[in-house]
Order: C-alpha cells, then sequence, then structure tokens
C-alpha cells in the first residue's frame, strides 16, 4: 500500500467519524435509524478504530503509528459515543447517569408546556436536551412525563418518570406496563430499567 492510499483510507476514516459527530449533534440520525443508533454508534465505533490503527500499521509500518492512531481514532470515537455510552450501560450506571444529568431532566420537565407530548411517542425535546431520552422526545400519560432510554423493536421501553403526585406505576411505556418503579426523589421515578 502505497502513503497516498494510506492517507485516503484514513480521511474516509475520518470522514466517517466526523459525520458520526455531526449527526448525533443535529438529530438526523435519530430520525434516520431510530432506536437503533446507539448499537450503530457503537459498531462503528469497533470497525473504524481497528481499522484506522491497522492501516496507519500497514502504511507506515512503524508501532507508534500505529498506537497513536489507534488512540486518536479511539478518543474521538469515545468522545462521540459519549451520550450514548451511558445509556448502554458502559461508562455509567443508570442512576448515576440519571443523577449527573438530573439539572437537564428538571429544566426539561419545567419548559415543556402543559398540551405538549400527548402523542403515544410524544414530542421532540428542545435540541440542547435531546440528548435526555433514546430518540430525543419524552411523552406524556396521565400527566406524567415518560424520558425513555431504551425502546424495544417493536414494543416496550424503560426510562424514567417524572410524576410529582405519586409513582407512576401501571403507566403504559409503550408497550410495557410500569412496574415497581425505584424512587429518584423530588418527584423523578426510573421503571424498566
Amino acid at each position: 500500500m502505497r502513503l497516498r492510499h494510506a492517507w485516503t483510507a484514513g480521511s474516509l476514516a475520518a470522514t466517517a467519524l466526523v459525520v458520526l459527530l455531526v449527526t448525533r449533534h443535529a438529530g438526523v440520525a435519530v430520525e434516520v435509524v431510530g432506536n437503533l443508533w446507539p448499537w450503530v454508534a457503537l459498531l462503528l465505533w469497533i470497525i473504524l478504530v481497528p481499522a484506522g490503527a491497522g492501516v496507519a500499521w500497514w502504511a507506515w509500518r512503524h508501532v507508534l503509528a500505529g498506537l497513536v492512531t489507534l488512540g486518536l481514532l479511539g478518543g474521538l470515537a469515545v468522545w462521540a459515543l459519549q451520550p450514548t455510552a451511558p445509556r448502554l450501560g458502559f461508562i455509567l450506571g443508570q442512576q448515576a447517569w440519571f443523577e449527573h444529568h438530573r439539572a437537564d431532566f428538571t429544566r426539561a420537565a419545567a419548559d415543556l408546556p402543559e398540551d405538549c407530548c400527548n402523542a403515544y411517542y410524544g414530542d421532540r425535546l428542545p435540541d440542547g436536551l435531546r440528548h435526555l431520552t433514546i430518540d430525543g422526545r419524552v411523552s406524556r400519560h396521565e400527566g406524567d412525563l415518560f424520558f425513555p432510554q431504551w425502546i424495544a423493536l417493536v414494543d416496550d421501553a424503560g426510562g424514567y418518570w417524572y410524576s410529582p403526585d405519586g409513582s407512576p406505576e401501571g403507566h403504559d411505556m409503550y408497550g410495557m406496563i410500569c412496574e415497581d418503579p425505584t424512587d429518584l426523589g423530588d418527584g423523578w421515578w426510573s421503571c424498566g430499567m
């Protein structure tokens, strides 16, 4: 492999990572890929990091180049997956992730108008708060807000509830009924996690 081929392969890998980063923030990937986005991002990471390291190793035949490429691509991929990884359970536990983002959840619950989110799968959150749910949406059930953290194909979900008047037990989570929710304090509950 010639050096120009290595640069082409590296450029393609870098372009794929840039697309990953851009679509993560723009919400495009959520619309196109839907609930599979975290798994697609993880698969891209698993493929691109070794591929980038392999291209560097083969092109330059130098251990240091391979390690530097692995570190750079790995760091970029980890940064790209940062909001996704906690939901997959790789970095933080579910309760720790919620506590870390509690202020954002509280802001979302306070800012949403009373008449929003009545569609079965809810309405889209504002751009700065879409990272709070797996698909960027929040739904309302009997006045309580549901922030899904996972949605299975075809039905069922689990996530966080804002239910200040009591337990959300018995509420519908896109086909699965909330049973034995965990109280997170201040009207917040975890169910199906």
